[in-house]
């Protein structure tokens, strides 16, 4: 079943910081893509599987920790 994920503005204005000191940091446009197109993938693959991950106390709040595959320094929470 084909879950949608919400976005809070909060966490739009986030990504968006995260894109565009990253795309500062190393002077192009690239490298940001790239991570984009991972967390998006990794977004993409949670609404094919919403009970992937782990459990948390919050009901409806599934945790996927950080891998080599997936590479952001915190979890990715999503609601299922």
């Amino acid at each position: 079943m084909v879950k949608q994920i919400s976005w809070a503005p909060i966490a739009k204005e986030a990504l968006k910081s995260l894109l565009l000191s990253s795309q500062e940091k190393h002077g192009n446009k690239q490298y940001s893509k790239t991570m984009y197109q991972l967390f998006q993938n990794a977004l993409y693959r949670v609404t094919l599987n919403p009970f992937i991950g782990q459990a948390t106390e919050t009901e409806n709040i599934r945790y996927i920790p950080p891998t080599r595959t997936i590479p952001f320094s915190t979890g990715i929470a999503f609601r299922k």
